[in-house]
Parts: C-alpha cells; structure tokens; sequence
C-alpha cells in the first residue's frame, strides 16, 4: 500500500512539475539542436522585461495590456546550416501549429503559426523567416490578441 501511495504521489508531482515547465516552440527547437548551439543567435526577453517595457510605455493602452499578458519572446538566428534550420523548423511546426500566413519569392520565405486560437487570442505565434541565408525564428508566447499583433511588430523589430 504504501508503494502505491509513493508512485502515486510520485506520478502527480511529475505530472504538474512537468506539465507547468512546458516549453514553448522556441525552447523546444533549440533543446532539439543542442549539439548545435554554436550555430544560433539568441535573443530571450522575459516577462519581467516585458513588464518593465509595459510600465515605462505613455502610449497605447491596449498595446501595454498586450504586452503585459506577454510570458516571452525569443528571437533565434542562424546563418550556418539556415536552409535545413528553417526546413527542420516548419517541419516541426505542421500539424501542431496553425499556418497563418506564408511569403515565399525570390528573395525570402517566411511563415507566421499560431497555437491555441480562441475568439482570436492565441498562447503562441511563431514566425520563421529565411532571408538572405539567414535563418531567423522569432516566438511570442503568452496571451495574444492577434487583432493587436500588428502593433507588436514594432516592439519586435527592435529586439
């Protein structure tokens, strides 16, 4: 009896450990290249930085609500190996992640995913990007409005 109390109370703890540390795409791609980490780039901005961002802004209110709902924001480069990075990566995206948008020409090709959509919030957008044989993943978890990401952008494209 008192083994199966231990695997059952053993089973719920990990359950809620790992079930609360649960990664965002981001965090998987690289976990999945950690022999590779040399190749990348990477930007990490917090919530905490998000919130101090939030707190210093006089603009937009509903700009500071977004970005306070924001848990992170990664921002991943790769210039070595970029074609396969970005192959690998929407590869792991199909059938998990919505597609919102693609771009594809000449010059770039780029894809925008959404996880979790409800009444036009998401928990997660992923862009990808390959430009130039660069390869960039850009990842904004939390609560998104996507009627208001485009108001994100700005933020994004100083990161």
């Amino acid at each position: 009896m008192k083994k199966l109390n231990f695997f059952t109370l053993f089973f719920v703890f990990s359950t809620v450990f790992f079930s609360s540390h649960a990664q965002d795409f981001a965090g998987n791609f690289l976990e999945v290249n950690k022999n590779k980490q040399a190749d990348f780039s990477v930007v990490n901005v917090t919530s905490a930085m998000l919130k101090m961002i939030a707190g210093n802004m006089d603009s937009d209110p509903e700009v500071k609500t977004m970005i306070q709902n924001i848990k992170g924001i990664r921002r991943i480069t790769a210039v070595n190996n970029s074609k396969n990075y970005y192959s690998s990566a929407k590869n792991s995206l199909a059938g998990q992640y919505e597609e919102l948008v693609s771009v594809d020409n000449s010059e770039k090709n780029v894809r925008i995913f959404i996880k979790g959509a409800q009444n036009n919030i998401v928990s997660e957008v992923v862009m990808l990007m390959l430009e130039n044989n660069i390869f960039t993943l850009i990842d904004i978890a939390g609560k998104i409005d996507l009627n208001q990401l485009s108001k994100l952008s700005t933020i994004i494209s100083d990161m």
